[in-house]
């Protein structure tokens, strides 16, 4: 089901956006902690598990050790947001019981289950990355996953690495790689329940910039046909059968709202540039 926040998310540009997954998450009730502070904390409670050795540590262990270390670095993080962060370990699957086995558990007992790491510290940060991303998606499966836009979220930059990055996370989470909120078995929302979603074209224009302008960023290929597929395989909201249109006619339309710019090229094929409108937005 879509949340409630409705109408009030914006997606025109990566700051919009980034603030609309950021609510989002607020109404999951998962607070996301900074970037800088959330590589302090993982790297942290991975030195602890370290010293731990075979008996591993439990929840309770997990989260009086992040309080103690945020105290410690000076680093301002709510209780709930430390809580939240173990319980996203766990989602993301970067503990077992048996040492062995990466494992989702449920309801953990959160003092008599013991934890040991299956992944490092760098791939633990990861694997949380997707778990918000698709715990997004979950939530709002209509929502477009902006480069930029999931950057500034997860890396606080939109700077080139922080976007390829993000772009990385975006691939894998859209080809089903992520870690489900709800089931932990990293199911996304079947292309039947995105195919209900019907929006306007207008609702499309800036989503349909924003993928000219990521791929442009990473030396991709712009042409329509190009720009078209990455749509389709990127943007669960990229539904043309419900709207209607081919994927020139909403070029076109796009074109004359300002979003894009439309070079012709002898064949059927043609090349798309970032129009006028919107320049540089989202960049502070």
């Amino acid at each position: 089901a879509e949340t409630s926040l409705g109408a009030d998310l914006r997606f025109d540009t990566p700051a919009e956006a980034a603030d609309a997954y950021r609510a989002i998450l607020v109404q999951k009730r998962v607070p996301l902690v900074r970037w800088d502070q959330r590589q302090q904390l993982v790297q942290g409670l991975w030195q602890e598990f370290e010293r731990a050795g075979e008996r591993g540590l439990s929840f309770a262990m997990m989260a009086e050790i992040l309080t103690e270390f945020a105290r410690s670095k000076g680093l301002n993080v709510p209780l709930q947001a430390l809580q939240k962060l173990t319980y996203t370990l766990n989602i993301a699957k970067c503990l077992s019981r048996d040492g062995r086995t990466p494992e989702f558990v449920r309801e953990p007992d959160m003092l008599n289950d013991y934890f040991r790491l299956v992944v490092d510290a760098s791939a633990a940060l990861e694997r949380m990355h997707r778990t918000y991303l698709t715990g997004i998606l979950h939530e709002r499966p209509s929502t477009p996953l902006i480069p930029d836009a999931v950057a500034l979220l997860l890396f606080n930059a939109a700077d080139e690495e922080a976007t390829q990055r993000a772009e990385k996370l975006i691939d894998e989470v859209q080809r089903g790689r992520g870690v489900s909120f709800s089931a932990g078995d990293g199911r996304l929302p079947t292309i039947g329940q995105r195919a209900r979603i019907t929006f306007q074209p207008a609702e499309m224009f800036p989503r349909l910039r924003n993928a000219v302008v990521g791929l442009r960023r990473t030396g991709r290929a712009t042409t329509g046909a190009a720009v078209h597929e990455h749509l389709k395989s990127t943007d669960p909201a990229f539904v043309l059968s419900e709207m209607g249109l081919k994927f020139k006619d909403l070029a076109v339309q796009a074109q004359q709202a300002g979003y894009v710019r439309i070079i012709e090229h002898a064949g059927s094929d043609f090349e798309l540039e970032p129009g006028s409108l919107g320049n540089g937005e989202g960049h502070s």
